[in-house]
């Protein structure tokens, strides 16, 4: 079972509010973010698109795996806006755990390393 506050999904309030966490050492501690809100529906559209079939969009959104404690977790990034989505596979689905705007450059070069390493692991050939 997923995390709840008031009967809504954790990810909710995640995707829609910031967190004071480093203050108050209470991650239920959040402040609603309006530019959050805004972006609501993005995650949708970026899940739902990263595997086009329109050539001239279909390499915007960049995606890659990374082992997360006992599972694996899927990013996407949509490297023109600056926007990240973390997924994690499950036994028989896909959970969504995340997504935000990223303000600063170093943060989506940070992310794009990432990728990088991921699409070089995965074009190595075996012996």
């Amino acid at each position: 079972m997923n995390p709840t506050i008031n009967e809504k999904d954790q990810t909710f309030f995640h995707i829609t509010s910031n967190s004071d966490y480093a203050k108050t050492n209470d991650p239920n501690d959040r402040t609603p973010d309006f530019r959050r809100c805004e972006r609501i529906a993005w995650p949708r559209e970026i899940i739902d698109n990263y595997l086009c079939n329109d050539e001239c969009n279909c390499n915007k959104i960049k995606m890659w795996k990374e082992d997360y404690k006992n599972n694996v977790r899927i990013h996407l990034l949509f490297e023109d806006v600056n926007f990240l989505v973390v997924l994690e596979e499950r036994n028989d689905y896909v959970l969504f755990i995340t997504c935000f705007h990223m303000e600063y450059s170093h943060q989506v070069k940070k992310q794009l390393k990432k990728y990088e390493r991921y699409k070089n692991s995965q074009q190595k050939t075996p012996l």
